[in-house]
């Protein structure tokens, strides 16, 4: 399949749709039909959505170490590093998309599961097979042919049903590449292609199949139900035989570069955000193992602490109140006007009784918040802490 890359070119509408769709990039051909062209227009219509949406992370050396892995495995081909550009997401699904104009999306979820470069590198590269062989135009194309688009989008939608995040964000395009993938052939493609990618970018190949074991551990440890496609085990199953079976034997095989610490570094923001993610959606253990990754490697932050306590206290399955509070603590000793930690302390003292010392952190929170959403309701167990605090002192 090799010798069909130097005949395709990622291609875009020259000029700027809607304002925020990229520009005409280096290296690119005119489109090769007009129905092509459309599909570029649409996947900058859907692209601008998404950009609007507040669900990308504004994080500026996070998008400069991507767009240097991408531009490490686009110059194997002869590619610029510019003709794609990464964007993250703030969804704990794991998943990562292309549109077919070039734009790539992974989502906080995937980078927070995997563990080095070479695995990121192998997703990337298998994304990036999707716009140099233009899948997103034959995809298209193939269901408004067989007059599939509809069912897939009806499909789509069901499976999205229960997700309020970047899935309901999902156009059609968007839902071929992120949701229902494109056809096996296709996909069959995108693995071989982005494995000779992998390999001449000087990385481990090895990683690859562990990226997808790794995935589909996940998904079967913490019983994730999910729309997207690298959120389908049997998918995820089909990229760690496709991967496997591409590497040669390890006899004659080169290690290559895994990037662990370098990877470690750059995503370290995401553990964060995602960790959170991840406890607002009910995965307490999945919180618990990134907000601690991040806690390792950056004791002093205020959040995590608050993060990893409030985890705590919400877990109410394995949440250890002892550990939230010296942790809640350990936030408040650090920084006093960091107001969700007294919010946090207060709703567990409420709860255990201690009224007097509940009460001094509601009315620090709501000192520090005052326009606090929940202000009602925690007003309310501020008066009962105050009125039971002068039943008791009245003689």
């Amino acid at each position: 399949m090799r010798h069909s890359r130097t005949r395709l070119l990622v291609v875009l509408i020259a000029g700027v749709i809607g304002g925020l769709a990229p520009a005409l990039r280096a290296g690119t051909t005119a489109p090769a039909a007009r129905d092509e062209e459309g599909v570029w227009k649409r996947a900058g219509e859907e692209e601008e959505v998404i950009l609007r949406s507040g669900f990308v992370v504004e994080d500026v050396q996070l998008e400069a170490y991507l767009a240097g892995v991408v531009a490490r495995l686009a110059a194997t081909d002869g590619f610029d590093g510019d003709a794609f550009v990464v964007r993250v997401l703030k969804d704990p699904s794991l998943n990562a998309f292309a549109l077919p104009h070039g734009s790539l999306f992974i989502h906080t979820g995937l980078l927070a599961r995997m563990m080095n470069e070479a695995q990121l590198a192998s997703v990337l590269a298998h994304e990036m097979t999707h716009v140099t062989q233009r899948h997103g135009w034959k995809g298209y194309r193939s269901l408004k042919t067989k007059t599939g688009l509809l069912a897939v989008m009806s499909a789509a939608s069901i499976a999205a049903g229960n997700f309020s995040g970047v899935a309901q964000l999902m156009g059609e395009l968007g839902t071929i590449a992120a949701i229902s993938g494109y056809s096996q052939a296709l996909e069959k493609e995108a693995d071989v292609e982005g494995w000779h990618r992998l390999a001449g970018a000087g990385y481990d190949t090895n990683e690859a199949p562990i990226t997808f074991r790794l995935l589909m551990a996940d998904l079967e440890a913490h019983e994730r139900k999910e729309p997207f496609f690298f959120g389908s085990h049997p998918k995820l199953a089909e990229r760690e035989r496709n991967f496997r079976q591409l590497n040669p034997s390890k006899k004659n095989a080169s290690p290559g570069e895994t990037g662990k610490e370098k990877y470690a570094a750059a995503i370290m923001p995401v553990l964060l955000i995602n960790g959170e993610l991840e406890m607002r959606a009910g995965r307490h253990d999945a919180a618990r193992d990134q907000l601690w990754r991040y806690r390792a490697e950056r004791p002093a932050d205020v959040r995590v602490r608050w993060l990893l306590g409030e985890n705590e206290r919400l877990d109410k399955v394995a949440g250890n109140l002892t550990e939230a509070r010296d942790l809640l603590d350990e936030a408040i000793a650090l920084d006093p006007r960091f107001s969700q930690s007294h919010r946090s302390l207060g709703l567990i003292c409420y709860r255990a009784g201690e009224l007097a010392t509940a009460a001094v952190h509601l009315r620090s929170f709501l000192e520090l918040e005052p326009a606090a959403h929940d202000r009602a309701y925690l007003e309310t167990y501020l008066q009962q802490c105050e009125s039971a605090q002068s039943q008791s002192s009245s003689p």
